[in-house]
């Protein structure tokens, strides 16, 4: 039996099929050598995306070979080469950071964003932050992970000021869009609350979020190369 928490099989497997009918056909249609290989990291990471979205595949690391393949086609179209994680890329600044180090500033945008969006002050999200990246094993030159750091972050994305971030927004837009909700429809559309289509459940999800992104096993996302 379907639970509450699994998309509609119909419209799961509907839309897939109608984002994968869009993808093969700008796959084949892809003459340039490189484009077609971006075409086809899109198009796995389209299925990935997808199966992400079926309990089954959440909160573990089922997914994590083919979030390993597209960050690599990624670090090659920046100019990379080698396994991402130990080749530094450079972003245009002074400091060479690797394409996972950038990932961790996304997603703690992300969790930030969240929790603002629940109700949260700056201060406060920014310290649930730095207890969620010093539960996940990171710290500051050995101490707990400083709120500071996060505020740094945020700030940078809220101002434009670092190109690192530059994909926040796209990326809040994907997986906020489609994130279920716990009263079976999805954050944005439930309606639970009398006064918004949003769900009523959004502060307690976007916690659960926040505390949950940054651990190691589910840390690589699915957006890259899409």
């Amino acid at each position: 039996m379907t639970e509450s928490t699994w998309p509609d099989p119909t419209e799961w497997i509907n839309g897939l099929t109608h984002d994968l009918t869009h993808r093969i056909a700008a796959y084949e249609s892809e003459t340039d050598a490189d484009l077609k290989r971006n075409k086809a990291a899109g198009y796995i990471g389209c299925i990935a995306g997808h199966l992400g979205l079926l309990p089954a595949f959440r909160n573990n690391d089922l997914l994590m070979p083919i979030k390993d393949l597209l960050i690599f086609v990624h670090a090659l179209e920046h100019g990379g080469s080698g396994h991402p994680w130990t080749k530094p890329v450079n972003y245009g600044g002074t400091n060479a950071e690797t394409l996972a180090e950038t990932e961790v500033r996304v997603w703690v945008v992300m969790g930030v964003w969240s929790l603002l969006e629940g109700g949260y002050s700056k201060n406060k999200a920014y310290k649930y932050l730095a207890r969620a990246m010093t539960e996940s094993g990171r710290t500051s030159k050995g101490q707990p992970y400083s709120h500071r750091n996060v505020q740094r972050w945020w700030l940078a994305y809220e101002n434009g000021t670092d190109p690192r971030l530059e994909k926040v927004q796209e990326h809040i837009e994907n997986y906020w869009a489609k994130m279920p909700c716990p009263h079976g429809s999805r954050m944005y559309e439930c309606g639970s609350r009398p006064d918004s289509r949003r769900c009523a459940a959004w502060r307690a999800v976007a916690e659960e979020f926040a505390a949950n992104a940054l651990k190691v096993a589910n840390f690589r996302d699915w957006f890259v190369s899409r």
